[in-house]
C-alpha cells in the first residue's frame, strides 16, 4: 500500500519539474523570428507578417511573406534562436540547404505580386509623362516658368492634343498628379523642366521613382526638345513586355523610348 504515495508522488515531482523546466525555458518571439528572417532570408520586413509560433521547445514559426506561406523550426545555439529547419513538401529540410532556396522563392512571389498590384498604375502615370511631352513640345523653345502658366499653356492644347487621351488630361489636378493620386514634383525653369512621379512607395527620390526631363536644345539656329525619361529597370522590363495584361501593356511607348534613346533604365535596389 506504500508504494502508491511514493509512485504518487514521483509523478507528482515530475510533472512540477516540467513545469519548472517548461517556465524557465526561453519562449521564441515574433521580434526574435522576425529579425533573424530579415537576416538570413533577406525578406523585405513591411511585408512579412509572423501567422503563429508553437511553444515547444523547438518551436514553429508560420509565416505570411507576399501571400506565399513558409514554416520555420527554430532551436536554441549559444544563447540565441537560429533556423534549425524549414518545412517544405510535408517534410523538415535542414536549413543549410533549404534557407537558400525559400528565401529565392519568397523573393520572386513577392516581386510578382509587386508586379501585378502596381504596374497598372506605372503604365498610367508613363502615359500620362507622355502626355506632358507632347504638353511641352508645343513651344519647347519658351518653357513655362511658372505652375500659372502651364497652367494657361495646359488649358489652351488640352483639347486638341489629349481629345482621345482619357478623362485625367482634361483636369488639371488629375494632370499633375500621378496615378496613386499623388503630386507629382515640378521643377519649371526657362531651359528644362522636370516632372516626377513618387512612384509606389509615395516617397520622392527613391529608386521606384518614374521622371520626364524635357529640356529644349539649340542646333545650326534651330530649337528642338530632348525628353528623357527614367524608371527602374523592373517597370521597363514589365511595361515593355508585349504579353502583359492590356491596362499596363505600354510595349509601343517603351519600345519606341528605346529606340530614340531616351529612356535611362534605374537598376533596381538588391
Amino acid at each position: 500500500m506504500t508504494r502508491y504515495p511514493a509512485v504518487l508522488l514521483v509523478v507528482i515531482l515530475g510533472l512540477s519539474l516540467f513545469v519548472l523546466v517548461t517556465a524557465c525555458t526561453p519562449r521564441l518571439e515574433e521580434h526574435q523570428v522576425r529579425a533573424r528572417l530579415v537576416e538570413q532570408l533577406h525578406v523585405e520586413n513591411n511585408q512579412l507578417r509572423i501567422v503563429a509560433i508553437t511553444r515547444e521547445r523547438t518551436p514553429v514559426a508560420s509565416i505570411d511573406y507576399a501571400g506565399a506561406r513558409a514554416d520555420f523550426r527554430f532551436r536554441r545555439q549559444d544563447g540565441v534562436w537560429v533556423i534549425d529547419a524549414v518545412g517544405q513538401g510535408g517534410r523538415w529540410e535542414p536549413a543549410e540547404s533549404a534557407v537558400p532556396n525559400v528565401a529565392r522563392e519568397l523573393s520572386e512571389k513577392a516581386r510578382a505580386k509587386w508586379v501585378r498590384s502596381e504596374m497598372a498604375r506605372y503604365a498610367r502615370t508613363l502615359r500620362l509623362l507622355v502626355g506632358w511631352t507632347e504638353l511641352l513640345s508645343t513651344n519647347c523653345a519658351t518653357l513655362p516658368t511658372s505652375q500659372r502658366a502651364l497652367v494657361d499653356l495646359h488649358a489652351a492644347w488640352h483639347r486638341a492634343l489629349f481629345r482621345n487621351r482619357g478623362g485625367e488630361f482634361h483636369s488639371f489636378d488629375l494632370f499633375v498628379r500621378d496615378a496613386w493620386w499623388k503630386p507629382m514634383r515640378l521643377s519649371l525653369k526657362s531651359e528644362r523642366a522636370d516632372v516626377q512621379s513618387s512612384g509606389a512607395d509615395g516617397r520622392m527620390d527613391t529608386p521606384d521613382d518614374v521622371r520626364l526631363v524635357f529640356e529644349p536644345r539649340a542646333r545650326a539656329n534651330v530649337t528642338y526638345c530632348v525628353p528623357r525619361y527614367s524608371m527602374p529597370e523592373l517597370v521597363a522590363d514589365s511595361l515593355g513586355d508585349p504579353s502583359a495584361p492590356k491596362e499596363w501593356n505600354c510595349a509601343e511607348i517603351v519600345k519606341s523610348l528605346r529606340t530614340g534613346e531616351m529612356l535611362d533604365v534605374v537598376a533596381d535596389k538588391k
